[in-house]
């Protein structure tokens, strides 16, 4: 199973440098990342250039000059990964979101062992207060590629 997981970034030069892309990306050849830079004007750029040129097959970087914001950083991802990619699932992360890179191979399977869809509504930030709102993103994402390509 191929998984593409799609990170916005804005200035997150402090953050990223601490996320282990390069070890889960070699332990996890099934997996690719496709990067969204909305903006950025720290060294956010220059780490996200070190990591697609280093994992080249595995990394996609694309940037805004201007903010576009989480939701249409996000669209833009998105379709970049609908249009170039193939993949069996899609993941969404925001860089900020504490979540271990590694739980999505279990979520993964969670997803290709059940017969019900799986839905993930808890996703709780660095300090432990829970995100709101993501699950409404995701659809309204979905919802405008479906009128998009129709």
């Amino acid at each position: 199973m191929r998984s593409t997981i799609i990170i916005y970034c804005r200035n997150q030069e402090g953050l990223i440098d601490k996320i282990p892309f390069g070890r889960f990306l070699d332990e996890n050849s099934n997996y690719s990342f496709c990067f969204v830079n909305d903006g950025s004007d720290d060294a956010t750029i220059t780490i996200l250039d070190t990591i697609e040129r280093h994992y080249k097959e595995q990394v996609k970087v694309l940037y805004s000059k201007k903010c576009l914001g989480y939701y249409h950083a996000l669209q833009l991802g998105l379709r970049f990964v609908l249009k170039n990619n193939e993949f069996d699932y899609i993941g969404l992360l925001k860089t900020e979101l504490s979540i271990e890179l590694m739980d999505f191979g279990f979520l993964e399977k969670e997803i290709i062992n059940s017969t019900e869809l799986v839905r993930v509504n808890n996703i709780y930030d660095f300090n432990g207060s829970r995100k709101k709102g993501v699950r409404g993103i995701v659809y309204k994402l979905l919802k405008n590629l479906e009128h998009s390509n129709s």
